[in-house]
C-alpha cells in the first residue's frame, strides 16, 4: 500500500525534484528567525561566498535569490534553514548525539531549531564535549592529540545534515564509542549508486539542492561533490584508519580512533592511562565530589575505564570513595 509520504516522494521523483524543494503553504517571511537569517549573512560574508549587495537585501529578496521562494511560496528547505522551530512544520528534524560505553548510553545531546544554527552547535559540541584528547609535551609546548581528524569529522557531519532524507522524520544520529565514531543519516545514495562509485570521481547529486546551496554559501561545506575526497584526504599515509562507508536504507560513516585501548596513540605520540588518571584527578580537585557519569561527561573517558583507574587512586589515598 502506498502511503501519503511514499506517493509524494514518487511524484517528486518523476518531476525530477526532491521533498525539500516542495512549497510550504501558510508559512511567511515573518514566521522565520531574523537572527538565523542574519547569522547566515554574516557567515556568507566571512567566507566570501555572499557579496555585500546580497547581504544588504531584505529577507524575502535574499531567499528569492537563493531559490528558496518560488511562485511566492517558501520551499521546505527555507523552513529547515531559518524557521525557529522547523519540527513544528516539517516533523522531527533533529541531530541526536550520544556517548556510549558498550551498550550503555552515558550521556546525550539533541539539537533542534534552524539548521543554520543546528549545524554549528552540533559540530562544536561534538569536537569539545565528545572527543577526549590525550596530551603530549614537546618541550614546554602542550599539544592535544585528537582521536579523529577534525576536518573529516566536520565534513561528515555537515554532509549528513545536507543529504538527510527529512521526509523520513528520522533524526541524524552521531554515536561515539571508546574506539569508533559513527555518523548516520537516513538519506541513502542516489538510485543505482554504490559506495565504490561514491569513492571515485563523480558528479554531485545532492538530495536537497537548495539546502546544499545555502550551506555552501554559508561556508559550511566545500564545493559540491568533494565531500568524500575531503574526508579521505585526511587519511593519506594512514590507510589503516580509513573510515568505513555503508549504504543500505540510509548512509553511515564510521571513523576509527587513532588511540589504542589504553589511550595511547598508535604512533606512540601521546600519553598513556596515567594521563587519563591525571585528568580525572584534576576534574575532582576542581569540582569536588562527583559521580562516574559526571567525570565521564567532562573528560570523555568511558565509565568502565574510570572505574578501573579509580581503584589504584583510592588505594594510594589520592581520593576517597
Amino acid at each position: 500500500m502506498v502511503t501519503g509520504r511514499d506517493f509524494e516522494l514518487m511524484i517528486m521523483e518523476r518531476l525530477g525534484s526532491s521533498w525539500t524543494e516542495a512549497p510550504v503553504p501558510n508559512v511567511s517571511i515573518k514566521d522565520l528567525s531574523l537572527e538565523a537569517i542574519s547569522q547566515f549573512k554574516n557567515m556568507g560574508l566571512s567566507c566570501g561566498r555572499l557579496t555585500n549587495e546580497e547581504a544588504e537585501l531584505g529577507s524575502e529578496e535574499l531567499l528569492e535569490k537563493l531559490d528558496l521562494i518560488r511562485d511566492g511560496m517558501m520551499v521546505r528547505s527555507a523552513v529547515l534553514l531559518f524557521h525557529p522551530n522547523p519540527s513544528r512544520i516539517m516533523g522531527p528534524t533533529s541531530v541526536k548525539m550520544g556517548m556510549f560505553d558498550g551498550s550503555d548510553l552515558l550521556y546525550m545531546d539533541e539539537f533542534t531549531g534552524p539548521l543554520i544554527f543546528t549545524a554549528n552547535r552540533a559540530i562544536d559540541t561534538l569536537l569539545t564535549k565528545y572527543m577526549f584528547r590525550p596530551v603530549k609535551y614537546d618541550g614546554i609546548v602542550r599539544k592535544e592529540i585528537p582521536p579523529y581528524p577534525e576536518p573529516a569529522i566536520r565534513e561528515a557531519l555537515m554532509n549528513a545534515i545536507v543529504h538527510n532524507d527529512y521526509s523520513s522524520h528520522v533524526p541524524i544520529q552521531v554515536k561515539v564509542f571508546a574506539k569508533t565514531l559513527t555518523i548516520y543519516n537516513e538519506g541513502g545514495l542516489p538510485k543505482g549508486w554504490t559506495v565504490d562509485r561514491l569513492m571515485g570521481q563523480h558528479k554531485s547529486l545532492p538530495r536537497n539542492p537548495s539546502l546544499a546551496s545555502a550551506f555552501f554559501r554559508a561556508g559550511l561545506i566545500e564545493a559540491f561533490g568533494r565531500g568524500i575526497g575531503t574526508i579521505m584526504k585526511q587519511y593519506e599515509g594512514h590507510e589503516d584508519l580509513r573510515p568505513v562507508f555503508e549504504s543500505d536504507q540510509g548512509f553511515s560513516i564510521t571513523f576509527k580512533s587513532a588511540l589504542s585501548d589504553e589511550g595511547v596513540c598508535d604512533d606512540d605520540t601521546c600519553s598513556d592511562a596515567s594521563m587519563q588518571g591525571e585528568r580525572i584527578l584534576e576534574f575532582i580537585r576542581k569540582n569536588g565530589p562527583s559521580t562516574y557519569l559526571e567525570v565521564s561527561s567532562a573528560t570523555g573517558i568511558g565509565v568502565r575505564q574510570i572505574q578501573r583507574l579509580i581503584g589504584p587512586m583510592v588505594e594510594a589515598g589520592d581520593i576517597r570513595k
